[in-house]
């Protein structure tokens, strides 16, 4: 896996933030979870014939770290998943990972920083033995990483810069034969890395008129599939309740591929 140490890296500076936070006084709030249960899985490999069962101990662990202070608030979450299969072939257990992080800060009354991060890791390393087709390793790792900046320009005008990392990578690499005796990785890994400006003009208290312009490059194992595209355009957005936020968006993309015979795309979007 070729971003891990990314990956790693990016979750270090995520749980590092709660080191630069203020001495002050607040409240901090640690929920464990534990979550035991049995089943029975009559067909595991979901074949028509010759089926195959096994009972199965799955461990669902939720491990929550929650920080609320006068100018931040953190929030950490660990959900690991574990399974022991009774009677499957070869191997007999499954370990997933997951792990969501969220730091919001506000450096003045004007300016805050918010960063999200998603994080999943499956160790689902098992293969069925009874497909007819090769296949590999499914083991993964992917990471989201976004953070905005925002800054209140106007009491009624607020500038956002936000940029975002996600990624894909399999533990294995997908190697087909060209015809000219050389490998070729068809790996669905990917990088995407997103950065952008949102002007917001309030019109009422409840609704809002946005200018977006973004940039977003787009990454596979296989470079003749690598985009880029630049998006500008135009919103309107609503909130009709607290848990009820409403928008519709418009304008105009230009997508320039990798492939030279592909050559370059641009179309409205909506």
């Amino acid at each position: 896996m070729q971003s891990s140490p990314r990956v790693v890296v990016a979750l270090a500076a995520v749980l590092s933030l709660l080191a630069l936070c203020p001495r002050a006084s607040g409240k901090v709030e640690v929920k464990p979870y534990l979550d035991i249960q049995t089943k029975y899985d009559d067909n595991i490999f979901q074949t028509e014939n010759d089926t195959q069962s096994s009972g199965k101990f799955i461990a669902d662990i939720d491990l929550s770290f929650d920080v609320n202070r006068e100018q931040m608030f953190l929030s950490l979450r660990y959900m690991p998943i574990f399974i022991y299969w009774t009677d499957r072939p070869s191997d007999d257990t499954d370990l997933n990972h997951a792990f969501d992080g969220t730091f919001r800060y506000e450096f003045t009354p004007r300016t805050s920083l918010r960063i999200k991060d998603t994080f999943r890791l499956s160790q689902d390393a098992y293969v069925n033995p009874r497909q007819t087709s090769s296949d590999v390793n499914n083991d993964y790792i992917y990471n989201s990483l976004d953070g905005t900046l925002s800054y209140l320009l106007r009491p009624a005008t607020r500038l956002s810069f936000a940029a975002r990392w996600i990624t894909l990578a399999y533990d294995e690499e997908r190697l087909v034969a060209l015809p000219d005796g050389t490998t070729q990785d068809i790996s669905q890994d990917y990088d995407i890395y997103v950065g952008g400006l949102t002007l917001r003009q309030s019109l009422r208290p409840n609704t809002g008129l946005l200018v977006d312009a973004r940039y977003q490059s787009v990454e596979y194992a296989t470079q003749s599939r690598d985009f880029e595209s630049v998006y500008a355009g135009l919103g309107v957005e609503q909130v009709f309740s607290p848990k009820l936020l409403g928008s519709l968006r418009g304008g105009y993309q230009y997508v320039d591929y990798a492939e030279a015979a592909t050559g370059d795309d641009s179309n409205p979007y909506g």
